[in-house]
């Protein structure tokens, strides 16, 4: 199994291109991650290390739910 990536698509966004076995079947997973104009307030760890950018409307959320969901469609490779 390989992962080829690539970044700074479109200044910001990532592609991850996973090959399993030689088969042609393709699924396509995505999410969006775009931060907002604010900046966030706070002293927690996952205050946004990025000032006056934050991720203010579930993003980071979105984010996380398709690495899980990739997680688990892996695990189902057989």
């Amino acid at each position: 199994m390989g992962v080829e990536v690539h970044r700074n698509i479109g200044g910001t966004g990532i592609v991850a291109n996973l090959t399993v076995g030689g088969g042609p079947d393709i699924i396509s997973l995505r999410a969006d991650m775009n931060a907002i104009n604010l900046t966030e307030e706070g002293e927690h760890p996952y205050t946004s290390q990025n000032p006056g950018k934050m991720h203010g409307c579930g993003h980071d959320g979105h984010g996380a739910t398709l690495l899980g969901a990739a997680k688990v469609g892996i695990g189902h490779i057989s």
